[in-house]
């Protein structure tokens, strides 16, 4: 399966606030999508948190073998629910969410 997704850039400043999607390692069969608010807690390390405290939030695909692999890093938890959503509908899997 291949989920494309396009955006329509207006003007420069969009630019900033596209999320970043990292679906660029291997393929891996997944279950379902997890959805996390995470802060940075030094500079360049990150952790999940609770709402409320985030710097912002991912979109993770949990792996059948174990882990998850972080997809796309978004602004709010409005993006990250539209986002895991649009991927839901499109694969039929669950959504969790961790907040």
């Amino acid at each position: 399966m291949k989920i494309y997704i396009e955006f329509d850039i207006v003007t420069e400043s969009d630019l900033r606030r596209l999320p970043e999607f990292y679906i660029s390692e291997e393929l891996v069969p997944w279950d379902f999508l997890e959805v996390h608010p995470v802060k940075e807690i030094e500079t360049g390390f990150f952790e999940t948190c609770n709402n409320g405290e985030e710097d912002f939030w991912s979109v993770y695909l949990h792996r059948i073998e174990g882990g998850l692999i972080c997809i796309a890093d978004v602004k709010t938890e409005n993006e990250a629910t539209e986002l895991s959503k649009l991927i839901s509908d499109c694969s039929n899997s669950r959504i969790h969410y961790f907040i």
